[in-house]
C-alpha cells in the first residue's frame, strides 16, 4: 500500500509540474519575438507569493493583452498593442481590485 501511495503521489507532482512549465512556456517570449508595434510596460503587483503569477496572467491575457511576462518576486512584463488596450484599460482589471498593482516603467 506504501509503494501505491507513493506512486500516486509521484505522478501528481509530475503533472503539477508539467502542467506549470507549460503554462510558463506560453509566457517567456520577449518584446523582440512578439512584434515590433507592441509596446511594454512593467508592473509591480502586491501578489502573497509567486503561486498567483499564472492568476494574473490570465486575467491579463483575457483581458487582450499579447503577452506576459512573470519575474519572480511580483514583476509582470506586459506586452500589448494600444490600439487594442490600453494603460488605463490593463490597470483596470478587476484582479487588480484585489491584488494593487502600480506601473513600474
Amino acid at each position: 500500500m506504501k509503494k501505491s501511495f507513493l506512486i500516486i503521489i509521484a505522478a501528481i507532482l509530475i503533472l503539477i509540474f508539467g502542467f506549470y512549465t507549460l503554462n510558463n512556456s506560453k509566457t517567456t517570449r520577449t518584446g523582440d519575438s512578439i512584434g515590433s508595434n507592441l509596446e511594454k510596460i512593467t508592473i509591480k503587483v502586491n501578489i502573497p507569493c509567486s503561486g498567483h503569477a499564472s492568476l494574473i496572467q490570465s486575467y491579463l491575457m483575457q483581458a487582450g493583452v499579447s503577452d506576459v511576462k512573470f519575474r519572480t518576486p511580483n514583476l509582470f512584463d506586459i506586452y500589448y498593442d494600444p490600439s487594442k488596450i490600453s494603460k488605463e484599460q490593463i490597470m483596470n482589471i478587476n484582479i487588480f481590485q484585489e491584488y494593487p498593482a502600480k506601473i513600474m516603467n
